[in-house]
């Protein structure tokens, strides 16, 4: 396991910890952006970022190092036919909700993600959740521009 790994693994018990304290919600319905966005901008790797889009909805989560790291995971439990997951999903197999539901879903990755997440809705109205995505959002992007500006 690298070191960027383990770092990116604590750093998500860390967040769905604080998030299902603040939300009294151990499945975490709803605040994949929140936690994935987090989770990229305490790991700061804007590139972590994943989307898979479709028809149904969408759902975000992380990949460092090729490992999927899926804070809000737990949401699925009750719809998907998949193994039960408890606490965070680190995992190098994609479940369902990773690789979509049908032919036309598209995975955004990294700035895409970013982006998609400026124009949304997706916090329900939750002016805590916003702000502090909000402010993710914005580092990661921060980030994104030095690279880009770093870049030969």
């Amino acid at each position: 396991m690298t070191r960027a790994l383990a770092t990116a693994i604590r750093e998500s018990r860390r967040i769905r910890r604080n998030l299902v304290r603040a939300r009294e919600d151990r499945y975490l319905s709803g605040d994949c952006g929140l936690a994935s966005t987090l989770l990229a901008a305490a790991i700061r790797s804007p590139e972590s970022l994943r989307c898979v889009d479709g028809g149904s909805g969408w759902h975000a989560y992380n990949v460092v190092d090729g490992t999927i790291i899926d804070i809000t995971a737990t949401q699925f439990n009750a719809d998907v036919d998949e193994p039960t997951v408890r606490g965070v999903l680190v995992t190098d197999e994609p479940r369902s909700y990773h690789v979509g539901y049908t032919r036309n879903d598209r995975i955004r990755r990294g700035e895409a993600v970013i982006k998609h997440l400026k124009r949304v809705p997706w916090y329900g109205g939750d002016a805590y959740a916003g702000i502090r995505c909000e402010r993710a959002v914005d580092f990661l992007l921060r980030i994104v521009a030095q690279r880009k500006r770093a870049m030969p």
